[in-house]
């Protein structure tokens, strides 16, 4: 058959996905229900100085529809390009796919006797993901399939080798793949030893200890959202944009205050100065907010920041204790740019209410410390990863969550920390407030002043991202509330046609 070539690749997790081209094929498929095929995609005026052409024409009612496209094909000259193009199933159009020659980027294609609608590729994100999501998108709602191309998952070259693996190299290749991809890879090698067709050496390892697997890769599927990995769709979902330009000025120049054991007294700094200098590697940010405002959102763009200036490939964030033992036992939290912990419940298994030591494990930066009451695994919380938690609470009652998990001095400094002011109206000077503080805290014991020196503590009041990075995370919502309606309306017309 003809030689298949790698068109562009990028890594996910563990794995490298690559796009090849290839033998042309054909098929007839039942297409999935609810595909928004427009996923990563915006409407452009035409195709002029893109690489990608990406239209949707109007149907094809030809009775032979193989024959429709390969006559689209041969009349459009992109037999010999990358190309997909299919008939869509529930709706009465054609998509189609290809690549330009490097020569012709500037050409501006059209495709005769069709009414024809481009599109182009989203900002942001890495290109090749979002060209894998299309052509995942557009296979997915078709009817009817022809091109060349196709997407392959590539194992880490550390699984090819032909000694055999150790049991933890086997945890690590599957730890990302989740439940049903596990079980399709346990189906294909089941297949392949009922038909005596050989098994490679990582097959051959997987069969021995398949039981052992199975128990491990449920729960960390888990958990599979927790992990955010730079670059890809779920971190593009969760975060479209970046500290410098999505976070509002309020929120860069929020004032964040802990207590420095080694001076005995307060130190005040802003949120900006925590991520740009050395704050986050000493203390944890903590901010108690009232609900939307943005503190999820902002704690994503920090964390990529952090992630980013380690040269670290992904971030953990959760709203859940109990997920942290699994995410230790994977590797996951130790591998992290950032730990951002949400709205969490301080307790784990069975509801079990975490001590003093428990917190200082969760704040500590610098030394990091274990929870050993979690879920599946003890939580490892590896020094040097900076964390970024968030908090539902207001200045009138923020010392209440402390309260509730046996904190009662904690609660009194958070209850204390927001500004007064004076009898006059003025707000009180910093000396006064920090002196204020300095008393309050040194009646505390060594212990609870050991957990202040651990955060740094913000009460936020107005919104911390921009208007336009809400947009762009709705903006994916809309976009498929539109293809929908639209998918609605054709299907109906189309039907009505047929009556």
């Amino acid at each position: 058959g003809e030689e298949v070539q790698v068109i562009d690749s990028y890594k996910d997790g563990g794995d490298t996905m690559q796009i090849t081209k290839g033998k042309c094929r054909f098929w007839v498929q039942t297409p999935t229900n609810g595909v928004d095929v427009m996923q990563c995609l915006e409407k452009r005026a035409g195709s002029k100085f893109a690489y990608w052409v990406i239209a949707c024409l109007n149907a094809n009612n030809a009775s032979d529809v193989k024959v429709a496209l390969e006559k689209l094909v041969a009349d459009s000259s992109i037999a010999d390009r990358p190309f997909l193009v299919c008939r869509r199933g529930f709706v009465p159009e054609l998509l189609v796919i290809f690549r330009k020659k490097d020569s012709d980027k500037h050409k501006d294609v059209r495709f005769d006797g069709f009414e024809q609608t481009f599109f182009g590729f989203r900002k942001g994100g890495q290109p090749a993901r979002k060209l894998t999501a299309v052509l995942r998108n557009f296979m997915s709602d078709a009817q009817v399939v022809l091109t060349n191309m196709g997407v392959e998952t590539k194992a880490p070259k550390n699984m090819k080798r032909e000694e055999p693996h150790g049991y933890k190299d086997l945890e690590e290749a599957v730890a990302h793949w989740g439940v049903k991809r596990f079980e399709h890879f346990k189906g294909d090698v089941a297949i392949k030893q009922k038909n005596k067709i050989e098994l490679d050496q990582f097959e051959r390892d997987c069969s021995a200890v398949f039981p052992m697997l199975t128990t491990w890769v449920r729960p960390r599927e888990e958990v599979s959202d927790d992990v955010i990995f730079l670059e890809s769709e779920h971190h593009q979902r969760q975060c479209p944009g970046c500290f410098e330009e999505d976070a509002t000025h309020y929120a860069k120049r929020l004032t964040v205050v802990r207590w420095s054991q080694k001076q005995q007294t307060v130190v005040i700094c802003t949120v900006d100065e925590w991520l740009d200098g050395d704050e986050h590697e000493r203390s944890s940010l903590v901010l108690f907010a009232s609900a939307e405002i943005g503190k999820s959102k902002l704690a994503h763009l920090i964390a990529q920041e952090l992630t980013i200036g380690k040269g670290m490939d992904r971030y953990t964030f959760t709203k859940s204790v109990d997920g942290l033992g699994i995410l230790t036992y994977s590797g996951d939290l130790r591998k992290s740019g950032c730990i951002c912990l949400m709205d969490i419940k301080f307790e784990a298994a069975r509801g079990k209410v975490l001590g003093v030591e428990d917190f200082k494990a969760i704040w500590d930066v610098m030394e990091g410390g274990v929870i050993k009451d979690t879920r599946y695994k003890p939580a490892n919380m590896p020094a040097g990863v900076p964390r970024v938690m968030g908090f539902q609470g207001s200045p009138e009652d923020a010392g209440i969550w402390f309260r509730e998990h046996d904190q009662s001095n904690l609660g009194s400094f958070l209850d204390a920390v927001q500004p007064r002011k004076l009898a006059n109206g003025r707000p009180e000077t910093t000396s006064a407030y920090k002196e204020r503080l300095n008393l309050l805290v040194s009646g505390f014991t060594s212990h609870e002043q050991a957990i202040l020196r651990r955060v740094s503590i913000g009460f936020p009041t107005s919104s911390l991202v921009t208007d336009d990075f809400v947009r762009r995370l709705e903006g994916d919502s809309a976009s498929a509330a539109a293809t929908h309606k639209s998918r609605r309306a054709a299907y109906w017309a189309a039907r009505r046609d047929r009556e």
